[in-house]
């Protein structure tokens, strides 16, 4: 499978995954029907324009995107594309919700810590 085609298949996948159709993609990305469905039809490659609007419909960052699209080498850094997403959402936030977010991370993070050591596996 080569880089356009394995790039192809992830795009259909995260649509699927959405449970949008094409139409949504197209909304959310600002990008004309032609293009996505050229795209996912394998009549276009990707640039990196295309890549970026992407990566903000999906909510995702865009290095992830340029690296699904087989542009950039795939980091090193062993976060999961979940964890992934989660940052580039982070990164989207105003710093007035990013104390929101912290306080609840915190939180869970503590709850967890705490479920653990009362709870020690045998």
């Amino acid at each position: 499978m080569d880089k356009n085609e394995a790039f192809r298949e992830w795009l259909r996948e995260e649509i699927k995954n959405r449970g949008w159709k094409q139409a949504d993609l197209v909304r959310e990305s600002g990008l004309d029907s032609a293009v996505i469905s050229n795209i996912i039809n394998g009549k276009r490659k990707v640039g990196e324009t295309t890549i970026v609007a992407i990566a903000r419909a999906l909510r995702l960052p865009p290095d992830l995107v340029f690296e699904k699209a087989g542009i950039l080498p795939a980091k090193a850094d062993n976060l999961t594309p979940l964890q992934r997403s989660i940052i580039g959402m982070v990164q989207e936030l105003p710093d007035s919700d990013l104390e929101m977010v912290d306080s609840i991370l915190r939180t869970h993070v503590s709850k967890k810590t705490k479920q653990s050591l009362s709870n020690p596996a045998k």
